[in-house]
């Protein structure tokens, strides 16, 4: 009887324990910071105001990229209106420099991503290739165009996103974004002129420290409660 009545006793409280110890853990958890910070465009590294076109909702930025040097230069005072040409040889030498700002964002291992429109070439023109290189102030450049990283990219109708690690030790967090754009050498004379394009950055912490709390819930769960299996069969 004694077996019995034991086996019993902890049948009706490993139901109701576990859920008690697994309210217990979930709240021993420490919180884990996942803001997420758009960047904005400004004139410069340390500068805080913004430049350019009204931003779309979300933050999302629309710039051109120049087709020839003269309307090259830093987004802001180049690259808010259309750049044309007429002959291979005014059709080179097109970049822009675009600064964005984030703020706050938090210190540590961070993931950027940016959502672009149009550098794939979908709708810009015919014969133009168009890059963009990454620069932080902590990290070395990060050069992506049409073919240096493929599976980095992900295309869907024109649109790209691009994920990079992005180490932060201060905030307010700055990155130069250096866009290029030239043409192939067997292009034709012709009119060519810039399209819209648009960016939406953003910088976020990276969540791996959730997954590894949970993770440790989980196995811990799962070692309390095959301990109350034992004790079940040692009652029987």
């Amino acid at each position: 009887m004694s077996t019995n009545a034991e086996s019993g006793w902890v049948r009706r409280i490993r139901i109701p324990s576990l859920i008690v110890l697994l309210f217990l853990v979930f709240n021993a958890v420490p919180e884990v910071s996942l803001a997420v910070t758009t960047g904005v465009a400004v004139g410069s590294v340390g500068a805080s105001t913004p430049v350019g076109m009204t931003p779309l909702a979300g933050g999302t930025i629309r710039f051109y990229i120049p087709l020839t040097t003269d309307a090259s230069g830093n987004y802001g005072i180049h690259g808010t209106t259309a750049d044309s040409c007429s002959s291979t040889s005014t059709c080179a030498g097109g970049y822009l420099n675009m600064f964005l700002r984030f703020a706050p964002v938090d210190a540590g291992e961070n993931e950027l991503t940016l959502n672009l429109s149009d550098l794939k070439g979908t709708s810009h023109p015919t014969y133009n290739l168009e890059s963009v290189r990454v620069v932080s102030s902590e990290d070395s450049p990060s050069d992506v165009d049409e073919t240096s990283a493929p599976l980095i990219f992900h295309v869907d109708r024109g649109a790209q996103s691009l994920m990079l690690p992005m180490k932060v030790t201060s905030s307010p967090f700055y990155i130069q974004l250096h866009f290029t754009s030239s043409f192939l050498p067997n292009t034709p004379p012709g009119n060519y002129a810039s399209t819209i394009e648009t960016v939406r950055a953003s910088i976020g912490p990276v969540s791996e420290p959730l997954a590894l709390a949970m993770l440790g819930v989980g196995l811990l769960a799962l070692g309390t409660l095959g301990r109350w299996k034992s004790l079940i069969a040692s009652a029987r």
